[in-house]
């Protein structure tokens, strides 16, 4: 049976730039699609988030310019500005199908972005 399931990643830039942009969430994308052997036709949509200092490129755009992926749904939204917050990074939210039976979902958070995540690695 399949179920609808949600799977978390971030990567954080090392400058506000279009090209590293792309890079990084293409190699994120790269890396949720792989680890999870996720086949395009089951995700239902990707939500990127970016920190108020990311305006080079819409993480969205990156995604579609380095997959030329144009059938899944994508939005992207701006962090609450938070004291302290990691600066720079990109986070993404994926909803998909998979077989329940499945093995568990693993998230992708690549450098620095594992420190968001402490319960998990």
């Amino acid at each position: 049976m399949m179920r609808l399931f949600a799977l978390r990643g971030a990567t954080q830039l090392q400058a506000d730039s279009a090209q590293e942009m792309m890079e990084k969430v293409g190699t994120l994308a790269d890396s949720l699609f792989k680890e999870n052997s996720i086949d395009p036709s089951d995700v239902v949509s990707i939500h990127f988030t970016v920190t108020g200092d990311l305006h080079s490129m819409n993480p969205a755009t990156a995604y579609r310019r380095w997959t030329n992926e144009s059938k899944i749904p994508l939005f992207c939204s701006r962090e609450p500005d938070i004291d302290g917050m990691m600066p720079r990074v990109v986070r993404v939210l994926m909803y998909l199908y998979k077989d329940d039976q499945s093995p568990s979902l693993k998230a992708q958070y690549h450098g620095n972005t594992r420190q968001l995540r402490p319960d998990i690695f």
